[in-house]
């Protein structure tokens, strides 16, 4: 894949809605170029959706990875759709590994214990790790007051955050000038994130998740693993251990095995684990429900 479409994907995923001439400026294209390159990843199916999340935060409600060994010979495509029937489940990723990755929301301790064991039910399943997302202070919001138009048009934009503002008014029956004032306050009291689904196995798309334990967290030895995982999209620490999530690009399979290596020489490293999906997964969880409620009710 072009480094050109990678940047494209990084802007997308932390803005979807991002405009055709402000990804230009970005990457240093054209906006008609930028638009037929997107056009085509839609196409390969690497990006799946662009979609408008409810901030969780504002739901007081928590982000976990759960990493699951599931026994050889499962078919895990099967095995992840019913997984997904579940309300807490949001989404999830299989693997030529007999790993599977699930992402699931929780409020509490006791909800937390509920979910996982919702997951062990699941006699495919025999271990499981969790890494709890530990959230930045950015995606924090400032107010939390929505109205009956607000749900409405959050649930309109929901599977396709690209909608302009003048469909999002014909759709509901209001003003372009509401809907422009009503996403202009949703936007920046952090209620709703712009985002894309994105499966990072498909097409010529070839990524991974690297999950990197520390005996402690120091700033040089965090350092060092950062200089060796380049190409990354997505970082996250987690809460419940010393550790970081990175979602790395690759241009070889042979590349994780060589960063797996050199990672584990830097000091205070515990554990370095390795996931590559095969097929993402996206599921409606119990929010996307809350938000339908709430826009019909």
């Amino acid at each position: 894949m072009h480094e050109k479409d990678i940047n494209i994907l990084k802007l997308l995923l932390f803005d979807g809605r991002m405009s055709y001439e402000s990804i230009a400026k970005k990457v240093k294209l054209t906006p008609y170029l930028v638009k037929k390159r997107i056009n085509e990843l839609v196409e390969m199916g690497v990006i799946m959706k662009f979609v408008t999340n409810l901030n969780f935060l504002l739901l007081k409600r928590s982000v976990c990875y759960t990493l699951v060994d599931v026994k050889p010979g499962t078919d895990q495509h099967e095995l992840i759709e019913r997984i997904g029937q579940l309300d807490e489940v949001s989404g999830g990723a299989i693997s030529l590994q007999n790993k599977m990755q699930i992402i699931h929301i929780y409020s509490d301790d006791y909800d937390f214990k509920k979910n996982l064991g919702k997951l062990m039910e699941f006699e495919e399943i025999e271990n499981m790790e969790n890494f709890i997302l530990l959230i930045p202070p950015s995606l924090g919001f400032k107010s939390e007051r929505l109205n009956k138009t607000d749900w409405k048009i959050i649930n309109s934009m929901k599977d396709n955050c690209r909608k302009t503002d003048v469909e999002i008014a014909n759709e509901l029956g209001i003003s372009s000038k509401t809907v422009k004032r009503r996403l202009g306050y949703l936007r920046e009291n952090n209620i709703i994130l712009f985002m894309i689904d994105l499966d990072t196995s498909a097409a010529e798309f070839l990524s991974y998740l690297l999950i990197v334990k520390f005996q402690r967290i120091a700033s040089e030895s965090l350092s060092n693993v950062m200089k060796i995982v380049k190409n990354y999209f997505y970082v996250w620490k987690i809460a419940n251990q010393e550790a970081f999530i990175f979602t790395v690009f690759i241009d070889k399979l042979r590349d994780i095995d060589e960063q797996v290596k050199e990672i584990e020489k830097n000091p205070y490293i515990k554990e370095v684990i390795s996931f590559v999906p095969t097929k993402m997964f996206y599921f409606e969880s119990w929010i996307d429900k809350l938000i339908k409620k709430n826009a019909f009710a």
